[in-house]
């Protein structure tokens, strides 16, 4: 039973963190791509089935709608039935089966825990919300009603952190069946996206590459930033961008209309962080109130945590510090690091819209993010930019100010 980790493998995690991150850009090998569905198929009682292979998740699910559609109701009705009897789960549980109960036979329970929190869990928060989730929405949005309910289909990124789990485990002594983590590791570096079904199968090929900005978020001015051969999401800041919405926006056709239409906030964050002379060009600033605020950073289990005034922010994780004491009293010694907190409240009047707007622009102390926001008149009518983002916060302006300005 090996419970201690020795500070030469303590040290090894940010590598195996970094390494399972970036092997998700390595291109599809198909002919182990096809040798591992062979296997799989046949461990779980099937004839080697008909494999094709797409360019991009996007072609595998037209090439697969075209299949049922030309194929007969009574056909289609027969490849639903072999998902609805479980083939997914059933090819799931073939990938995993037996390596998890390696983990629990050989690793202690308290070891176990802190490697699920330092490494599985950083390697799945990364690959899940910036590739899998990313992917999902995106393919979700582009096919429509009737493509976008045809959701036999999988993506197989964010299992990468349990390949980086089992590997890391590996080198620390645990046993495992050599022949199934070799294949759980050929199915995860080769085959991304699968639509399965008992006698014919349809992958897409890997990702061909993904572009970053010096701060480490997907970005992409020139094109996709998470690109396939022949299509690709786009991404500004780390936030996905309709397709359609940026490339209003990359020839110039956005107006300031289109961009307060967005209903997804963090959407219209990244287009007005990247062209706010959109909103502000026309703008006449109503009331600006600037507030010194305590910020304290620290690390706590490898994972960076900000207090600002009464709030903990890990990521896109926010709570409050009460709720948390053992992180909050972390935070007692650490230098104090001031910032401003400014909040704008504008006024907008064009022949876009009927009558005078007013929309707020606040900036996070905590992550340095600007957001813009509308604001309705009635609120807008004091004049007072604090008040206006209090509301906006679900608070008044004196809850607003002891949860943001209190000294950390």
């Amino acid at each position: 039973m090996i419970n201690k980790l020795t500070n030469e493998q303590r040290d090894k995690i940010p590598e195996y963190i970094e390494f399972y991150k970036n092997i998700v850009k390595q291109p599809t090998d198909e002919v182990v791509a096809r040798d591992t569905i062979t296997q799989l198929w046949s461990r779980m009682g099937y004839s080697k089935p008909i494999i094709i292979v797409s360019d991009n998740p996007i072609h595998a699910i037209l090439k697969t709608f075209i299949f049922r559609q030309t194929r007969g109701s009574e056909l289609r009705s027969e490849l639903d039935r072999e998902l609805d009897r479980g083939l997914d789960n059933e090819l799931r549980r073939e990938l995993d089966r037996g390596l998890s109960r390696g983990l629990d036979r050989e690793l202690d329970r308290g070891l176990s825990s802190e490697l699920r929190s330092e490494l599985h869990r950083e390697l799945r928060r990364e690959l899940r919300s910036e590739l899998d989730s990313e992917l999902r929405r995106e393919l979700h949005g582009e096919l429509g009603i009737e493509l976008g309910n045809f959701s036999n289909w999988y993506v197989s990124t964010w299992w990468v952190s349990w390949l980086g789990y089992y590997k890391y485990a590996e080198m620390l002594g645990v046993k495992f069946n050599i022949e199934k983590l070799q294949l759980f590791y050929n199915y995860l570096t080769n085959i991304q996206f699968i639509i399965p079904y008992k006698n014919i199968v349809f992958i897409s090929r890997n990702f061909t590459n993904t572009t970053r900005n010096i701060a480490g978020q997907l970005h992409n001015e020139e094109g996709p930033a998470i690109q396939f051969k022949g299509w690709g999401i786009h991404m500004l800041y780390g936030v996905r961008i309709d397709r359609w919405n940026f490339k209003k926006l990359m020839d110039g056709s956005t107006t300031i209309s289109d961009v307060m239409n967005i209903e997804n906030t963090e959407e219209r964050y990244a287009i007005l962080r990247y062209k706010p002379d959109l909103l502000l060009k026309t703008a006449t600033l109503v009331d600006e109130k600037v507030n010194t605020i305590a910020v304290k950073k620290v690390f706590y289990k490898n994972k960076l945590y900000t207090l600002a005034g009464r709030i903990v922010r890990h990521g896109d994780i926010i709570f409050k510090a009460d709720v948390a004491p053992d992180i909050s009293s972390l935070f007692k010694d650490v230098e104090v690091e001031k910032r401003e907190r400014v909040n704008r409240l504008y006024s907008i009047d064009n022949e876009l819209f009927d009558s005078t707007k007013y929309f707020i622009q606040k900036k996070c102390p905590s992550t340095d993010r600007v957001y813009y926001e509308w604001i309705p008149n009635e609120i807008a009518e004091f004049k007072n930019a604090d008040h206006a983002v209090a509301w906006q916060c679900h608070l008044t302006v004196e809850e607003y100010q002891l949860e943001l300005t209190a000294e950390a």
